[in-house]
Order: C-alpha cells, then structure tokens, then sequence
C-alpha cells in the first residue's frame, strides 16, 4: 500500500517539472539570471534602447494661421487624456522651447508673442502623470506673410 505522503509528494515533484520550477523554489531553466540595465525611463518619457514601452502618440497640429497680427496653433488631442498640453515653439532655426503649458483639455493657442516677421514652427505633446507623449507634427507659420 503506497502512503498518502509518498503521493502528494510526487504529485507535488510532477507540478513542478510541467511549471519549470524546482523545488526549492527557484527556476529549473539553468542560471538564467536576468541582468537588467539599470537604464529606464527618462523625465521626458523616452526610453532607452532595452526599453519595450512606447510612448503614447501625442496631439497632432493642423493648423497655424495668421490672426490679429501673429499665430493661432491649433491641435487634435490623443484618445488618451492628458493632464496637460506643452505647446514648444522655435523661431527660425533656434531650438525648440517650451512656451505654454495649458490645461489637457486645451486644442488650441493664440501665441500673441509671434509676431516678427519670421518663420515660427510649433510642436505639442501631452504630459500623462509623469510620462510624456510622442511629439506632434510639426507646423510653422509667418505672422505677417
């Protein structure tokens, strides 16, 4: 007559093979250590190259237009809802600045400081907790062309 014991003692052997562990608790695949990078998320939100999250898409531009002496940009917000909208703009080929950062809800600006005879180009992205979206589209405009 087999034991109780001696059987739940296979069947507990028998679980563990089909699960890949010991019984010990560890993993039977051998020294599989995972060494993780201890690289991450950055404060943008951009991942590095062992990253697997994308970034969520971002607002898209679809228009600037002259109005009342400079420029109203104007976007279409992701699916996803954003806890605030970071309008960045450059003037000619300076570098891209944040220059409004408005509510999340917000599809458009009128950017009264663009007002010189100059190409502004604009770009948006959404900030989601502390994770940010891809950049949009970029489009620019001449307040007085």
């Amino acid at each position: 007559m087999i034991s109780r014991s001696i059987v739940l003692g296979f069947a507990v052997v028998i679980g563990l093979a089909a699960c890949g562990g010991d019984d010990k608790g560890g993993s039977s695949s051998s020294s599989s250590s995972s060494s993780s990078s201890s690289s991450g998320s950055s404060e943008t939100g951009d991942t590095d190259a062992g990253g697997t999250t994308p970034k969520a898409a971002g607002p898209k531009i679809t228009e600037v237009m002259k109005m009342m002496g400079s420029l109203h940009v104007m976007w279409e917000l992701p699916k996803e809802t954003c806890d605030s909208v970071l309008v960045e703009r450059k003037d000619g080929d300076a570098e891209f600045e944040v220059v409004y950062t408005l509510p999340g809800a917000a599809d458009n600006k009128h950017d009264a400081s663009a007002t010189a005879d100059m190409t502004y180009t604009y770009r948006t992205r959404c900030k989601v907790g502390a994770e940010y979206t891809e950049y949009s589209n970029e489009m620019g405009g001449n307040p007085t062309k």
